[in-house]
């Protein structure tokens, strides 16, 4: 934990925060995918293009947390709600 310290340069104090992380991480997923839910509905772009413009790097990330969250693939999902 020290030597994590030191990487990110925290305050000794601040180490009670990172066990925070991953579901600040989950949080910022879900927004996301929440977002592409709303593009998958609203819009005619691809599914790699929602993936981007709601902020995933690589598609292939976004159709896993996409499919973690909603238990549905990006392509199921916009043919279930139309």
């Amino acid at each position: 934990m020290k030597s994590l310290q030191k990487k990110l340069t925290l305050e000794p104090n601040t180490e009670r925060c990172l066990p925070l992380l991953p579901n600040s991480l989950a949080f910022s997923s879900g927004i996301r995918i929440g977002y592409a839910c709303k593009l998958l509905l609203e819009s005619k772009h691809n599914i790699a293009k929602v993936g981007y413009e709601s902020g995933f790097n690589n598609v292939s990330n976004f159709n896993r947390q996409f499919k973690k969250i909603t238990r549905k693939s990006p392509q199921v999902y916009r043919k279930d709600q139309r």
